[in-house]
């Protein structure tokens, strides 16, 4: 089937179940419609490309689109389903009004930096499953009461630079556009959290300069930070008066960016700080810093904080003490600790990542939800870095997903046992429920694959078979066994089946063979041996090894030899009666070269050679009557006369040959005169005849045939001439004269 064209759409045209309402993309290589889905009336967005179904450049896109069904991530708006339809690969995705358009993010930096985050951790993961976006612009990203990522491209994962360009892009242009009541602070401070200064430089250089861009991982724990940062510069009562108390690291993938202005017009005191303490300070600042560069990977984000009303100035005796320092002991003790919480944190969002992709909320929601809630409390502990709490109560949620995972075969074998009982009793919906248990959990399952397969015709399965046994009560064969067939077409794996269409086949063949074998016999009893050889044939198909009908075709072979014989025989007898020897001769022979004994082809031959060769002599001779006139042609004509007066039962032809040759051997046996003229100075000869010397004419009497006359004279050529004297009466005469001198 060629590949349909994406310009032959229009509202109103269905696919496969999509009604298609109104294009939302206009044309192009894909197009995107809303669509009704006729089953449930539900919208969606029905993304359609013309394709060959084995057209190797979208096979592989296929499957990418098969993979991205498979991901689980709140951030992704994605497909419900992939189809081929009508010379389209298509897919849907549930609609929503804001699919395609980009709405202003929220005001406040906080909730743009949430968004960020956001956006990062679904690239997080897409790269992950092997698969890039490409094109994470403000048209590709929704923003309402979450943000999701729509339109994802399906490029092979090859690098990350094309999408977190885009990404980079995006969120630059962000902390450009931030509105002019965006809260500052005291002179001295940058306007933006320090961290996201310097993702911002760090975007900045590699979109200009082509330099390596952080990945999407690395990207979302400098957000983190950076809302760290925030929200600690938002509740500080005491706000430092020199930038350096806010010069955090550098991003460890990013060279550190040039001062700013505000960097550069800070007041001399601060950067004159000197001595121990002061270094010291500095020290474990960065150092803790350090620590929380890397937060947690995929950590549900909070709720936005509830900004605080402003600070109330407080006394000295009201001020809190400033917190001791931490010694490098302590800021390497907890660098330790939240990398140990972080690498459970990480195994435990890959097993949640495999348990939601298995659907567990189906079969063991109760279990899920009291380990998210475990979960929870760790991301709460990791968030007020407390890493020893964080990391217990991470892996008491890992002991208890991996619980839920180790219960995951148990489940498949429980549905699937369930399925196959209710398939047995005839529970086709029942059987349908357990077995898409088992395919939610495990999509490429094959024994429920097959369940399902079976359990959908599983009701017209035993309607037919309900119908078969009837028609088997009745005597109607043939109806029984189409309703086995039918029920093989619906299911080839229904228990019995095979078997019953071929016990059928067996009783309806002995009946189209006994009813053959009636036919071919009464068929060669009536003479009509084509009709039996038909009847005969059919027989021996239904039953190659039965007897009888080889025996009925050898009659039939027989009967024919037979029938044939006495037909050429007739032939050759018809031939003989009409003196046509030399055919009956052939068709003798032709009887001879098939059976050499047939003895009344053997006597035949004989006679009809012999009379074929007295017939052709005879003719001859009435064809050729001056071939033999002289004594010893007349003398051979005289004995052939003989030959062909002895045969008794000599036919009309033969009659007129011998009345016709007789006549011709009378006249040869007359004579006839011949009349010669010259002019007396030639000497005449008529070899083996007569010298007649000179003369001026003269006359001879000659029987029939043919004669040389010479006439020879001194000094002249000779002169010769061949004369037929022919029985026909009439004067004959001949001229010799010699009139050539030498």
């Amino acid at each position: 089937m060629a590949a349909a064209e994406p310009g032959t759409l229009k509202p109103g045209k269905t696919i496969d179940r999509y009604r298609l309402v109104q294009n939302l993309s206009g044309t192009g290589l894909w197009t995107s419609w809303l669509a009704t889905d006729s089953s449930d009336g539900q919208q969606y967005v029905v993304k359609l490309t013309a394709a060959e179904r084995d057209d190797r450049r979208l096979v592989g896109y296929r499957e990418r689109l098969e993979t991205l069904t498979n991901l689980a991530h709140p951030a992704l708006a994605l497909p419900s389903r992939v189809f081929y339809d009508q010379g389209f690969l298509a897919y849907a995705r549930c609609y929503q009004e804001q699919d395609g358009l980009s709405e202003a993010p929220a005001a406040d930096l906080h909730e743009r930096i949430n968004h960020a985050i956001r956006i990062a951790e679904a690239l997080h993961v897409l790269h992950r499953s092997d698969l890039t976006h490409g094109a994470v612009s403000s048209a590709n990203i929704r923003i309402g009461d979450n943000v999701r990522l729509v339109d994802i491209r399906l490029d092979s994962h090859g690098g990350e630079r094309d999408d977190l360009t885009g990404f980079a892009e995006v969120i630059t242009q962000w902390l450009q556009d931030l509105p002019d009541d965006h809260p500052r602070y005291a002179d001295g401070l940058l306007q933006l959290p320090p961290r996201l200064s310097q993702l911002q430089a760090a975007f900045t250089n590699a979109l200009e300069n082509q330099a390596p861009l952080p990945s999407a991982l690395q990207i979302r724990d400098a957000l983190e930070d950076a809302k760290l940062q925030w929200q600690r510069m938002r509740t500080e009562t005491v706000i430092p008066t020199t930038p350096e108390d806010h010069d955090l690291d550098a991003l460890p993938w990013a060279n550190p960016p040039a001062a700013t202005a505000a960097t550069s017009a800070a007041p001399a005191t601060g950067r004159r700080r000197t001595g121990v303490i002061a270094g010291l300070g500095l020290l474990l600042v960065g150092a803790l810093l350090a620590v929380v560069v890397w937060l947690p990977k995929l950590v549900e984000q909070p709720t936005a904080p509830t900004v605080s009303s402003p600070p109330v100035q407080k006394t000295a005796a009201e001020e809190p003490a400033e917190p001791e320092p931490l010694t490098e002991e302590q800021l390497a003790q907890l660098f330790n600790e939240r990398e140990e919480a972080q690498a459970v944190l990480d195994d435990l969002i890959q097993l949640r990542l495999e348990l939601d992709a298995r659907k567990v909320t189906l079969w063991a929601n109760k279990a899920f939800e009291q380990a998210l809630t475990v979960k929870a409390a760790g991301d709460q502990a990791f968030r007020d870095q407390q890493f020893v709490d964080a990391s217990q109560h991470y892996r008491q949620a890992l002991d208890q997903m991996t619980a839920i995972q180790d219960r995951t075969q148990a489940v498949i074998d429980t549905a699937l046992a369930d399925g196959w009982a209710a398939f047995d009793r005839g529970d086709a919906e029942a059987a349908k429920r357990h077995f898409g248990l088992v395919l939610e959990i495990d999509a490429e399952h094959s024994d429920a694959l097959n369940g399902m397969r079976r359990a959908e015709t599983l009701d017209q399965v035993l309607e037919l078979a309900e119908q078969a046994q009837r028609a088997e009560k009745e005597e109607l064969w043939a109806d029984a066994r189409s309703y086995y067939r039918d029920i093989m077409n619906l299911d080839p794996d229904t228990d019995g089946v095979e078997a019953a269409i071929e016990r059928l086949t067996g009783i309806i063949n002995n009946i189209a063979f006994q009813d053959h074998m009636s036919d071919g016999l009464s068929a060669l009893d009536a003479g009509r041996l084509a009709a039996a050889e038909s009847a005969f044939l059919a027989a021996r198909r239904l039953k190659p090894g039965s007897a009888g009908p080889s025996e009925g075709l050898q009659e039939i072979n027989r009967r024919r030899k037979e029938s044939g014989l006495q037909q050429h025989r007739s032939q050759i007898l018809t031939l003989e009666r009409e003196e046509n020897w030399a055919e009956a001769t052939a068709g003798y022979q032709r009887l001879l070269d098939k059976d050499p004994n047939l003895q009344f082809a053997k006597d035949g031959i004989v006679e009809a050679r012999e009379r074929a060769a007295l017939d052709a002599a005879l003719q001859n001779r009435l064809q050729l009557p001056e071939r033999w006139w002289n004594a010893e042609g007349r003398n051979e004509v005289s004995a052939l006369l003989a030959e062909a007066r002895a045969i008794r039962s000599g036919g009309p032809k033969l009659q007129r040959q011998i009345t016709e040759l007789d006549r011709a051997l009378d006249q040869a046996k007359r004579q006839v005169s011949l009349y010669l003229q010259s002019d007396t100075l030639c000497d005449v000869v008529v070899y083996k005849v007569a010298r007649l010397g000179q003369f001026e004419s003269t006359e001879l009497q000659l029987y029939p045939g043919r004669y040389t006359v010479v006439g020879t004279r001194d000094g002249f050529r000779d002169v010769r001439k061949d004369v037929l004297v022919s029985p026909s009466p009439g004067q004959q005469s001949v001229e010799i004269r010699c009139n050539d001198e030498v």
